[in-house]
């Protein structure tokens, strides 16, 4: 295999950890994680599932037994036990797994659908059939697994996107009408709050520019249509928006220009009261955000504020000096997890006991590596040396600073 197919292949590892994790009682760090390397899909002892490399996108299925990944216009279902079943291969571009049940919905030929994997695979269900003349352009499972939020364009010259809400089975589909006379008539899915009550949207056309620069945040209510501005500017990232898994509480990274490195701040809203607490302020500028399982925690990436740094050394030092820190829920008892300057440390996944935080690191090469933290007493340790292939010298820069790491890496436990 020639060096440009192999670095654009995929190589999803499972490891159950076993190693001994340090907090305020004795835990181990326990888990599957699946990952991009050069390669392909390999399953715990390193064995082997898939072939032809251009993957990324790893996603659990809920119960840890199917992994999918993206792959030219491809997504495959992987069977990781009991080994042996055949991998199911489904012809779309975009798929998401329920957060209950092992089914996984796509789209399919323009309509929605939904497959059943667990406890026997059955049959696709269509459950929402795109308009005409129009597209689905997004969807979002709710926390509980029982309905989807659809986003749905029309064609020509006046085009508008629409909100639907529908159950799981396909029944019970109605269109969530909202006022915006403030907002561009476009918009996508940034997902639920954790009351399934409140569906949260970035609005704006369909310009990438426009995007890029960040669009306002919407809160819309699933029940009466009532929306309330979130933040008037915010990057459009899926790491950028995190719901609790608790309460109605959504912590939102604000801020527009496209530099990651600059004007970020963290914030949370409560759907319910439309509360916003500001949780950091402008010395800071925060790259991705996490609730700890029980919702009392948050971990959070950040580094300096710089607003002089337009790219270059300047702004690759910035970045160089994001690190891993957490806060209570309400923005109090901020301390650091990690300090160490070789590194440029974020995307802070968490443990399902809580007591540890998975992390990926970049080093003085652009290489990524894949850390757990101690979250009582920031023990380290090393779990991955490298994730995603050989890196280009100019990989720490992503996308003005921005890496899609969500696309390399998912962890399961």
């Amino acid at each position: 295999m020639n060096n440009k197919v192999w670095r654009g292949c995929l190589c999803a590892f499972v490891f159950v950890f076993g190693f001994a994790g340090v907090a305020q009682r004795p835990t181990r760090l326990t888990g599957k994680l699946a990952y991009v390397q050069e390669g392909n899909i390999w399953v715990q002892v390193l064995r082997q599932m898939s072939q032809g490399g251009q993957a990324v996108h790893p996603q659990w299925s809920a119960s840890g037994q199917w992994l999918s990944f993206d792959q030219t216009e491809k997504v495959n279902l992987i069977p990781i036990e009991p080994i042996g079943q055949d991998t199911i291969t489904l012809e779309t571009d975009r798929s998401r797994w329920s957060p209950k049940l092992d089914e996984i919905a796509f789209l399919d030929h323009g309509a929605l659908a939904v497959l059943r994997l667990e406890p026997v695979i059955e049959q696709k269900r269509i459950i929402f059939r795109k308009p005409d003349p129009g597209n689905i352009t997004d969807f979002a499972w709710n926390p509980d697994g029982t309905s989807l939020a659809v986003a749905t364009t029309s064609d020509g010259s006046n085009r508008m996107t629409r909100l639907w809400y529908l159950n799981a089975n396909g029944s019970h589909s109605r269109e969530i009408s909202f006022v915006r006379p403030l907002y561009s008539p476009h918009f996508n899915l940034a997902g639920w709050s954790a009351d399934r009550e409140h569906i949260l949207i970035w609005v704006g056309g369909f310009s990438e520019s426009i995007a890029a620069d960040g669009l306002p945040l919407v809160s819309v209510s699933v029940t009466s249509g009532d929306q309330q501005l979130v933040t008037e500017r915010m990057l459009p990232y899926k790491d950028y928006v995190a719901m609790s898994p608790v309460g109605n509480s959504v912590l939102v990274v604000s801020g527009g220009n496209r530099e990651a490195w600059t004007n970020k701040r963290l914030i949370a809203f409560n759907t319910v009261t439309g509360n916003i607490i500001g949780l950091t302020d402008d010395s800071i500028a925060v790259a991705s955000c996490a609730w700890s399982p029980d919702g009392k925690v948050i971990a959070f990436a950040a580094g300096p504020n710089d607003r002089e740094a337009g790219g270059g050394e300047r702004a690759k030092q910035a970045l160089s000096e994001r690190r891993i820190w957490i806060m209570n829920a309400d923005g109090q008892q901020r301390r650091r997890l990690t300090t160490d300057a070789q590194y440029r440390d974020e995307y802070p996944l968490w443990s399902k006991d809580g007591q540890h935080i998975l992390f990926m690191r970049m080093d003085t090469q652009n290489m990524i590596s894949v850390w757990s933290v101690g979250v009582y007493d920031r023990t380290l340790m090393k779990l991955v040396d490298q994730i995603m292939g050989p890196a280009p010298k100019d990989s720490w820069f992503g996308y003005y600073g921005h890496v899609q790491l969500p696309w390399f890496i998912a962890y399961y436990q």
